[in-house]
């Protein structure tokens, strides 16, 4: 009988969420793949109303412990973007 310890987890085991709990940076990351992870991660959708806007590349600090109301504030400070809230959805204006 094998008695080593196990030094592995099963992968059903292995947490899927890849994103780093504090903080996780986007660093040159498309706008509607940084929205979609951010949305993801808090439970809503994305929907954008303003297509130029989506391809659009951002460096933003994002910190999980934040509110996705604080999130949105943040990321509304950009002046290219307009972000809401709707009905568990972002929507980009």
């Amino acid at each position: 009988i094998d008695t080593k310890p196990v030094t592995s987890l099963p992968a059903d085991t292995v947490k899927t969420d890849t994103i780093p709990i504090e903080p996780y940076v986007f660093n040159n990351v498309p706008l509607d793949s940084m929205l979609t992870a951010i949305a993801v991660a808090h439970g809503v959708s994305v929907e954008f109303e303003n297509e130029a806007v989506r391809q659009l590349r951002f460096h933003f600090v994002w910190k999980r412990k934040d509110s996705l109301t604080r999130v949105v504030e943040k990321l509304n400070t950009f002046e290219a973007v307009n972000i809401g809230m709707e009905d568990n959805k972002l929507v980009v204006r």
